[in-house]
């Protein structure tokens, strides 16, 4: 299968959702026909996100170009959503994430949904296929049992840093994401075999030639669900992989159109004019806070500051990044902080540290733009073949773009800031500032 995610048929619209507090940042990849039948991909959180991100974008892409109409979400704090790692109630706020998703596409018009979902995402998509009405759940490598999850974690956090703490500490970082002893207990109470996802009318199971089997979970939905197949996909491993040496998994992509394509749906074709409407959602607002005081603390003081977020696209639409600026500090003439690509990991950085810092900025005043260059993230390279490139030669010429950008679109008479500052982390930091 080739997979081009640039095709000229296809239009990738980023969007809002806003879901109560929080906003989602998401994607629409919309066909030239769209029809009344639409996939919602589910994603995995944690370094499994971040490995994930660009197999999961072609996977979209492959969706689209075989017609349907595809949305990527990403759930309260994961991503570029509002959100952190200690917010309570993490488990409950990702379901809330997908339903608001699934609703705000019904809204749309689309009659039948499907709902496609790695590992987290899987667990989280069949745990609603217990409520919400599908046309398919198609679940890939899901987390399974919640206690081996945790354990995975574990092992994790005894590479790095963080190796003396155990499995009772009060947290732990797994692949360099702090998990909180609450969601802790929420993920280890997981136990895929006792969810019965009646709601879908075809269930899909995915499993990976190089993952244990989930034998007891594959014999008791087979007795439990009328339309209920399972098989192994090839490339699971090398999509996971770090992100610079991460493959896009073609052939799973290809197997998993077919099997949506095949799901005996009355198609007919709907208007692209709702879905064109997205681009009026591109700018969001809402109350932010930092590390620097819990999640718990600043809800319960009402919320933390309130801050403004942009989605920019330029250079003719091939770049992409997020502007944000505070709203109650946005008189400070300081200079607008430019957050480029650390290797091949998008926009919000390694372990989403972009995110982070982009808060603890906009919290003394600065402006901030986080952007992917040419051929990382969601700037998506004509040449599919270049793609994922972290040295490419454009590199300079990129950052000249964004802040010609800045300056045309952000920087009016009056409210000059003070220049830009580049900044950008890991050993790949070998882009210097244009004269």
């Amino acid at each position: 299968m080739q997979n081009n995610t640039n095709s000229s048929t296809i239009q990738r619209i980023p969007f809002y959702i806003e879901s109560g507090r929080d906003v989602l940042l998401s994607w629409c990849h919309l066909p030239e026909k769209p029809t009344n039948h639409a996939v919602i991909i589910c994603p995995p959180v944690g370094h499994e996100f971040i490995n994930s991100y660009r197999g999961l974008r072609h996977l979209a892409g492959g969706l689209a170009e075989a017609g349907l109409t595809v949305f990527r979400i990403e759930y309260q704090g994961v991503g570029d959503s509002s959100g952190l790692d200690t917010d309570p109630d993490r488990m409950r706020n990702w379901l809330k994430s997908i339903e608001h998703a699934y609703e705000f596409v019904k809204q749309r018009g689309v009659e039948h949904i499907s709902l496609v979902g790695l590992r987290m995402g899987a667990t989280l998509a069949a745990t609603l296929a217990e409520t919400l009405e599908l046309e398919a759940l198609l679940c890939w490598v899901p987390v399974v049992e919640g206690r081996r999850y945790i354990r995975e974690m574990l092992a994790l956090q005894k590479t790095g840093e963080n190796a003396g703490l155990d499995v009772d500490s009060s947290s732990l970082e797994g692949g360099g994401f702090l998990i909180t002893r609450e969601t802790m207990n929420e993920i280890t109470s997981i136990s895929l075999g006792q969810i019965n996802p009646q709601k879908a009318k075809h269930v899909r199971l995915f499993n990976s030639p190089d993952m244990p089997v989930p034998n007891e979970l594959i014999e008791r939905w087979s007795s439990t669900l009328k339309n209920f197949q399972h098989t192994s996909l090839p490339g699971y491993a090398d999509m996971m992989s770090l992100p610079h040496h991460s493959r896009v998994p073609l052939d799973a992509i290809q197997q998993i159109t077919d099997c949506l394509l095949n799901i005996s749906v009355e198609k007919k074709e709907i208007s692209r004019t709702p879905f064109l409407a997205l681009e009026h959602h591109q700018e969001t607002r809402f109350d932010c806070y930092t590390y620097g005081s819990s999640a718990k603390e600043s809800m319960d003081a009402g919320g933390g500051f309130p801050v403004a977020e942009t989605i920019c696209r330029f250079s003719n639409e091939t770049l992409f990044g997020i502007f944000s600026q505070p709203l109650l500090r946005d008189g400070e003439r300081k200079p607008t902080i430019l957050l480029l690509n650390a290797g091949s990991v998008h926009r919000i950085g390694p372990n989403r540290n972009y995110i982070y810092i982009t808060r603890q900025l906009l919290s003394m005043g600065f402006r901030v733009m986080r952007m992917d260059f040419l051929g990382l993230g969601d700037s998506v390279h004509p040449n599919p073949a270049k793609e994922n490139d972290p040295y490419l030669p454009e590199a300079l010429e990129n950052i000249r773009d964004a802040i010609q950008y800045l300056k045309g679109t952000f920087w009016r008479a009056g409210n000059h800031p003070h220049g830009v500052m580049l900044r950008r982390v890991c050993v790949f930091s070998n882009s210097a500032a244009p004269e």
